[in-house]
């Protein structure tokens, strides 16, 4: 580039400056979460692991030193979840990072899923008489 400033004297001074652009060759900066650990309680037919599997998605996130705005991906796939598997399990989770200029970032993670290895168990009452009597076609059980 070159800078030329007169001044009313007719005086002339001209300088050159060069300026280098240099291409974004750092990869994005990714952080992501520390492993989790889910047991049967949080996955179970009558609760949902989605809440708690999307609030530690979320936790990661990526900078740039040049894009404001770099993509964040992951890998993870609810279908994985299973409550009835055999044994216990871990689910890799990988997240990308890709900024404007095409450097990318990649880091994975875990969910350790621990199975319900435990039979269900249940009670009974305790022994009760009971006596039975017929009024008007109707069975009638009275406990004694």
């Amino acid at each position: 580039m070159t800078w030329t400033a007169n001044d009313a004297c007719g005086n002339t001074t001209i300088l050159t400056s060069t300026i280098t652009v240099l291409p974004d060759d750092e990869d994005p900066d990714l952080f992501v979460p520390d492993p989790i650990t889910l047991d049967c309680g949080d996955i179970s037919e009558t609760s949902d692991p989605a809440a708690i599997i999307d609030a530690w998605l979320a936790e990661a996130y990526t900078t740039d030193n040049c894009d404001t705005d770099p993509e964040l991906a992951h890998s993870f796939n609810g279908d994985l979840l299973d409550i009835c598997a055999a044994a216990d399990y871990v689910i890799t989770v990988t997240w990308t990072a890709n900024d404007a200029c095409g450097n990318t970032t990649v880091l994975s993670s875990t969910i350790t899923v621990m199975v319900d290895m435990e039979d269900p168990s249940c009670s009974y009452p305790p022994r009760s008489r009971w006596t039975a009597a017929i009024s008007a076609k109707r069975l009638i059980l009275l406990r004694s």
